[in-house]
């Protein structure tokens, strides 16, 4: 039993490469979309916006185990910070990309942005849901609202305004309910 416990650990695979790979069309140029850690080399094909990181061994020339162990400091500096605002950069302008830093804050609130209006925009519909008064009704409830709206109308100005407004609540509702601002 031991030995087959032993031989089954040995023939696990584990690798220690890591992933970056960047997106040059993303809102900020070259922005990590994926970082993943202990990912199988063998695996990925030739890809030019992306960068791995893989444990030297004597196989790598001088100027590899440089670049592996300059991006193994980068991504070591940068775990406390959220993958979605690193950014992959061309560091000697070489053309390639070879590291990865943080963003500006500038760039990080572009990243940002649709996630804020995103929220916004929720926000907003749950407001328009709760305070609406058609919102959360029966067919009923609502058929009655709009009689009690009517019912003290005399004038056609005045039937008119009230229809505009009971119409806008119930169109804003049922935005609201379908997630549409």
């Amino acid at each position: 039993m031991r030995c087959w416990l032993i031989w089954g650990l040995m023939g696990t695979a584990a690798w220690a490469d890591d992933l970056v790979v960047c997106d040059p069309s993303a809102l900020v140029t070259n922005q990590v979309v994926k970082y993943e850690q202990s990912v199988d080399p063998s695996a990925l094909s030739p890809n030019a916006n992306r960068l791995v990181w893989t444990a030297t061994n004597e196989t790598h020339t001088e100027k590899q185990k440089g670049s592996f162990e300059s991006l193994r400091v980068q991504l070591d500096a940068l775990t406390a910070i959220q993958p979605s605002h690193w950014k992959c950069v061309d560091a000697d302008a070489d053309g390639s990309l070879e590291g990865v830093v943080e963003m500006t804050h500038a760039e990080k609130d572009t990243v940002d942005a649709p996630v804020v209006a995103r929220a916004l925009e929720s926000a907003s519909l749950t407001a328009e849901r709760s305070s609406n008064p058609v919102c959360e009704h029966t067919l009923k409830e609502i058929d009655d609202y709009v009689d009690s709206q009517l019912t003290p109308v005399v004038t056609f100005v005045d039937a008119k305004q009230v229809l505009a407004t009971v119409l806008k609540e119930i169109a804003r509702c049922g935005r609201a309910r379908a997630g549409v601002e």
